[in-house]
């Protein structure tokens, strides 16, 4: 059969109908491909993580929204041993303890084998997950966020003096996380923020609170005893001046008086004689009993110079057992 001039015509339109309409269907999943590429690289990623038994306990433990459970999971975490952790996040400070890092778009977390520090795993967890999504927030959502985290650094002594030597950048990608896993009641915005990831983050913010508070016990302990110890070193410089100056004192009027004594006529009674004596006999009382409270305080100031080194050595034991780079056995 032959075909028509027209039909030829018609099928040829149709063709091209057909051919522009594939193009545009072609362009409009190329554009939202583009446009949601995070979160379909994302999906994928996590699709393909299997964590271990101990990892996936402490995903459970963070009770993530969708989203965070998504990045979460995209972001492979994985618990190191020291040598591996510090090879992925290339952490060789003697004098720095890293916990964890979001390297390579992959979550790394110093596995820190102890019940002392409880929470630290997932504290570090939550915090990684933050760098990971922060990486992941368009700039205008950056700039948005920006004045309300510089609000809450410039309110906190402990943030300012942590993160003064970051640069500008690096601060707020960091104060991101800090602020979000160790500050409660940050107002609406910022709660807003932190709840599109964390069912519960005042949950996350315990985790912290946990882990540091040995060290914190500690800290505060150092402290006071610190003081005590200054107290006691005034008292015990005190009474020793006292007591020498009394022993002293008290040394020469038993001189004289035992020099008078053999004198005849030194004392006109017998009277003034029992009288000299028993001041002496008195004073040399109250010198014995200051110098028992001396010796008193010598003691409870060599007891609390000993429970002051414990504390300093039992805190740099914790110290070593958070850095990667120390090995340490409690």
């Amino acid at each position: 059969m032959v075909m028509s001039s027209a039909a030829i015509k018609k099928m040829t339109t149709r063709g091209a109908r057909v051919t522009l309409i594939a193009i545009v269907a072609l362009i409009v999943v190329f554009w939202i491909v583009m446009l949601n590429k995070t979160f379909i690289f994302d999906t994928i990623a996590a699709w393909t993580y299997g964590p271990s038994k101990e990892m996936a306990d402490i995903r459970l433990s963070l009770d993530l929204t969708t989203d965070g459970e998504r990045i979460f999971n995209a972001s492979h975490p994985i618990l190191n041993s020291r040598e591996d952790f510090n090879m992925a996040c290339d952490s060789y400070q003697n004098e720095t303890a890293v916990l964890g890092c979001y390297a390579g778009r992959q979550i790394h977390v110093y596995n820190v084998d102890t019940k002392e520090l409880n929470g630290i795993k997932e504290s570090t967890s939550a915090h990684e997950l933050l760098h990971a999504i922060w990486a992941r927030l368009e700039q205008t959502e950056k700039n948005c966020l920006k004045p309300l985290l510089d609000e809450v650094y410039n309110k906190s002594e402990k943030l300012k003096s942590e993160l003064e030597n970051y640069s500008e950048k690096d601060r707020e990608d960091e104060l991101h996380s800090r602020v979000g896993t160790e500050i409660k009641d940050l107002g609406s915005e910022l709660e807003n923020h932190y709840s599109k990831y964390f069912k519960d983050q005042d949950k996350i913010v315990s985790y912290y609170d946990s882990y540091i508070k040995p060290f914190e016990t500690l800290k505060n302990q150092i402290k006071e005893l610190s003081k005590t110890l200054e107290t006691l070193k005034k008292q015990i410089d005190e009474k020793t001046k006292e007591y020498q100056a009394r022993a002293e004192k008290l040394n020469q009027e038993i001189s004289e008086f035992n020099n008078c004594a053999s004198t005849l006529n030194c004392f006109t009674s017998r009277g003034e004689f029992n009288a000299r004596r028993g001041e002496l006999t008195a004073e040399q009382s109250a010198v014995n009993t200051l110098y028992g409270e001396l010796d008193t305080t010598i003691k409870e100031y060599n007891s609390k110079v000993g429970e002051y080194n414990d504390n300093i050595l039992k805190n740099q034991d914790l110290e070593n057992l958070i850095n990667s780079n120390k090995e340490v056995k409690l």
